[in-house]
């Protein structure tokens, strides 16, 4: 199965969200299961944006691994990218 590329918006306070960006071996609808269910969702590869950029996470933050596992409770939304963000377009 490939990689698809994800944004997955989690809350980070009362008001606030943030995005993460990265790729899991999954579809859109298994991630939607594995939140309903409670269940953690994993992305690996992440990206970051800077000024309008899509930038690998190592130039931000080398010390970390580009992975992160999200609470399914914080979940606020999950997108899936057409293809690799750093590669698309939006024009």
């Amino acid at each position: 199965m490939p990689m698809n590329w994800f944004k997955v918006e989690v809350r980070t306070g009362e008001k606030g969200t943030y995005h993460y960006v990265g790729t899991a071996d999954a579809t859109l609808e298994s991630l939607a299961q594995q939140m309903e269910d409670g269940q953690a969702i994993r992305l690996d590869n992440l990206l970051y944006h800077d000024r309008g950029m899509v930038k690998d996470w190592e130039s931000w933050d080398k010390t970390l691994v580009p992975t992160v596992v999200i609470n399914a409770k914080e979940v606020v939304t999950i997108m899936r990218f057409k293809g690799d963000p750093r590669t698309l377009t939006n024009q």
